[in-house]
This record gives C-alpha cells, structure tokens and sequence, in this order.
C-alpha cells in the first residue's frame, strides 16, 4: 500500500521519496494438489520506467512481515513539468512469481 504516489511539486535538482509497504501475508492453501503456508517472499526486484523515479526495495520479506519500497522522486534539468512512472516489483513466492505496480507522478519546478 499504496498503488499510486503523487510527489507534487519537487525544485529541479533536489529530491524527495516516498514509501509504500509490501506486506506478505501468510495465506493458508488447501487443495488436492497443494497444502501449506506461503513462504518468504524472494528475489524482490523493483524497477522504474523512468530516470526521475529511483526505488529501492528489500532482497526478501519473511512470511508475516512487511518491507519497505522507497521512491525517490529527482528531477533533473530536463524532467520540468508533469512527470510519470511506473514502478514494477517482481518477487518469487512460493507457488510461483509475483508482480505487482506502482504508478508514480510528480511535477519538476525550476527555481526562479
């Protein structure tokens, strides 16, 4: 939480993050085919489809726990204006890989 991250207005040249929490909540299966506890999460990596948007996430999230995605919004001399991104963050669980997004904005304000 959350799914979306409005910066606002951040001056060219400084920076400002954000987080948003990756909670991995143990969930019990029972089938015919499968039986258990979701595990860790693993093999957490996050990326962004933009210069200005910089994010860092943990390695893995013990089952139970939470961990900490930071977004830092930097924009640079050519990122004034209305500014986008998409943060994707895939992770291995036990029954298989996990993807999820964050949508990003900010506005780039040169300082007069």
């Amino acid at each position: 939480e959350p799914s979306v991250l409005s910066f606002g207005a951040v001056t060219i040249g400084s920076s400002s993050p954000l987080t948003a929490v990756l909670t991995n909540n143990p969930v019990v299966v029972n089938s015919p085919f499968t039986k258990g506890q979701q595990k860790d999460l693993q093999n957490i990596s996050a990326t962004s489809d933009s210069t200005a948007f910089v994010v860092n996430a943990p390695a893995d999230v013990p089952a139970g726990q939470t961990g900490t995605v930071t977004v830092t919004f930097q924009p640079g001399a050519s990122d004034t204006g209305l500014q986008t991104g998409t943060i994707t963050i895939n992770a291995t669980g036990q029954y298989g890989p996990i993807s999820l997004t964050l949508a990003c904005s900010g506005t780039g304000v040169q300082t007069t």
